[in-house]
């Protein structure tokens, strides 16, 4: 009966200790998604930064500095299609013979 009574008591016991771990667990998962909302970046705040007159200026800026120089990459590579090298080309056997005396000399 004595040993009875004593694996009630640390049954009881260990129930008594699992309850507090799940507690725990459980605090910690509210923490953690605490946290996580926390350093979630909030529609309200994403906002209000493109509200700041400061920062859509800089934007704008940037942008058009992006197009214009996508413009600039778009003509230099449309000029470099246009002056491909052909050895066949008249302009291609100008620079071979270029190329032939340079290397004559």
């Amino acid at each position: 009966e004595s040993q009875n009574q004593d694996s009630t008591r640390r049954e009881n016991i260990l129930i008594m200790r699992l309850a507090s771990k799940e507690q725990e667990a459980h605090d910690m998962i509210q923490q953690i998604q605490e946290l996580k909302r926390s350093l979630a970046p909030s529609t309200s705040n994403l906002r209000t930064t493109l509200l700041d007159p400061c920062v859509n200026l800089l934007f704008q800026k940037m942008q058009s500095q992006i197009k214009e120089l996508q413009g600039k990459l778009e003509k230099a590579e449309e000029e470099l299609n246009a002056w491909s090298f052909t050895a066949d080309s008249v302009t291609g056997k100008k620079l071979m013979g270029k190329c032939r005396m340079l290397i004559d000399e």
